[in-house]
């Protein structure tokens, strides 16, 4: 795909398996700068591995106080946050915080 997404920077919920793993991985061939987050540090820094540049930060989205957490590492960590996927496995709803 050519999405004109170079540059940007993208956060995926849920991106250390499956779906999530799987968008995290077409951004980033896209020409994103990537950060993925999971529950799971472990899964988080094996697929990080994968991705050059890739940052991992683990936390429970599903939580307000941690979701904000995870938005300010990012932007700490890469200036500015463009993309949010929102791909929490929870199959829960919350309200948005």
């Amino acid at each position: 795909m050519q999405l004109n997404l170079a540059g940007k920077t993208a956060l995926v919920t849920g991106s250390s398996k499956g779906i999530g793993h799987a968008i995290a991985e077409a951004l980033h061939a896209e020409g994103c700068k990537v950060a993925l987050n999971s529950r799971n540090q472990e899964e988080l820094a094996h697929v990080a591995g994968k991705l050059s540049g890739a940052i991992a930060v683990e936390g429970d989205v599903t939580q307000p106080a941690e979701a904000r957490r995870v938005v300010s590492e990012v932007v700490k960590s890469f200036g500015k946050l463009d993309i949010v996927v929102c791909n929490v496995g929870s199959g829960q709803s919350v309200p948005p915080g």
